[in-house]
């Protein structure tokens, strides 16, 4: 297969670009790429009980609920003291020899910049299952953010992470103390997320496998 990736920027809902779109990976091999991840921010208790008690509207097909107004709040399932937020997503490789030829890390979402950790958005911990985190600490030059209204701004960075998938391999990840904000906003709420990107190579499988 020819594994092509383009680096994908912050974009506002008008798709104004920060940064142009760019081919960062290209290749011609046997194997296949992966994307996985997950959300950093799910709707709180109350939130969820006002969706769960009327979903729908009244033809119980459309739905009358928006979550603009809902309260934000971290996923955290790392059960550290030392993390305010964490979620995990599991690598999915195919039998054989994986060779990992190219990963990323993506993360992001909406912040409000008057925060005290408004200014660690360029860093995050990751861990395989068992593992310790380990920081990433992204060059600012590696993140794009563009100002919504006043001090909210949304905001992706990215982290070569090819090094560290390929010392561990196929298996659960957790990405944690993602920068955001949390409660509630009008205009499109509070969200936010993180990615990996990864491409391998695999000679031993009869069938690429592109997921």
């Amino acid at each position: 297969m020819t594994a092509s990736i383009l680096y994908l920027s912050a974009t506002t809902l008008s798709s104004q670009i920060v940064r142009p779109y760019t081919t960062v990976y290209s290749d011609n091999l046997k194997g296949g790429h992966t994307i996985f991840g997950n959300t950093i921010l799910a709707r709180g208790e109350t939130a969820m009980n006002s969706f769960i008690a009327s979903p729908f509207g009244s033809n119980g097909i459309t739905s009358n609920y928006g979550n603009d107004n809902a309260d934000m709040q971290f996923v955290d399932i790392d059960g550290d003291a030392s993390t305010f937020s964490s979620s995990s997503a599991d690598l999915v490789l195919p039998s054989g020899t994986n060779t990992i030829k190219f990963a990323r890390l993506y993360w992001g979402g909406r912040i409000d910049t008057t925060i005290t950790i408004a200014s660690a958005r360029n860093k995050v911990k990751i861990k395989k299952a068992g593992g310790v985190y380990n920081t990433i600490d992204a060059p600012v030059c590696q993140m794009d953010q563009y100002n919504i209204s006043g001090k909210q701004n949304v905001y992706q960075v990215y982290y070569d992470v090819t090094t560290f998938i390929s010392m561990n391999g196929a298996g659960n990840y957790t990405v944690a103390d993602v920068a955001l904000s949390t409660g509630e906003i009008n205009s499109r709420g509070y969200y936010g997320g993180c990615a990996f990107v990864v491409v391998y190579e695999n000679t031993d499988n009869n069938c690429s496998s592109v997921r």
